[in-house]
């Protein structure tokens, strides 16, 4: 397991209060939110931690973290529509999503190029990240 991948297991049940709460990610939410076209239908949110932003997107989200103990939480928020996976290789069909968010993780990663691949991966056409 890589470090920061076991830091954010052991510190998923905390997170949301340690990073500002509902207020942040409503904030982030609404801004998200704001950029994605009225039409948007399903939304991959790539290290999508908690859920706590997912969730307020009104919108068909699917949450997509490495981290164990962040999809636990996730999956709370939005069952069924969690998965357990890379940000530079997710694990959803091409050409298959709407809008692609990740908010508060491309300054995490070593291979933000990758992250930005595979988002424009999985977008149909028109869609937007």
């Amino acid at each position: 397991m890589r470090p920061l991948q076991s830091y954010y297991d052991s510190e998923a049940a905390r997170y949301d209060d340690s990073r500002g709460g509902p207020a942040r990610a409503a904030a982030a939410a609404n801004a998200v939110m704001s950029l994605l076209p009225t039409s948007t239908g399903i939304v991959v949110d790539v290290g999508g931690g908690t859920g706590i932003v997912g969730e307020r997107l009104a919108r068909r989200v699917l949450s997509v973290d490495r981290s164990f103990g962040m999809a636990t939480m996730a999956a709370r928020r939005l069952p069924g529509w969690v998965a357990l996976g890379d940000a530079a290789a997710l694990p959803v069909r091409a050409g298959s999503v709407d809008a692609v968010t990740c908010v508060w993780l491309l300054h995490l990663v070593r291979d933000a190029a990758g992250v930005v691949a595979s988002a424009a991966r999985v977008l149909r056409s028109g869609g937007v990240f």
